[in-house]
């Protein structure tokens, strides 16, 4: 089973690195949040630099959008970011 949660950037810098290359992210980037169901293949995500970074269940995040917490925006450019890095993500379960 995948871990589902969604990890923010609150502060700092992070990379994404997969197949050989590195797409860097800050806190104000598309990439500042990552979750493993947008992504494929082998991956991993590297703070580098002194980094704030949060993790949330996919369950409180529903919570929190069904409560109108105002990510929409967020959510949406990272997926498009992601999107253009891995190809369409596989739906969710």
């Amino acid at each position: 089973m995948t871990d589902d949660s969604i990890w923010i950037l609150l502060d700092g810098r992070w990379q994404l690195e997969e197949n050989g290359r590195s797409h860097p992210a800050g806190h104000a980037d598309p990439g500042k949040w990552f979750s493993a169901n947008e992504a494929s293949g082998t991956w991993r995500l590297v703070t580098t630099e002194h980094s704030y970074v949060m993790r949330i269940t996919r369950e409180d995040m529903d919570i929190m959008l069904a409560k109108n917490f105002t990510f929409d925006s967020h959510l949406r450019d990272g997926k498009a970011y992601y999107r253009m890095l891995f190809g369409p993500a596989a739906p969710r379960p």
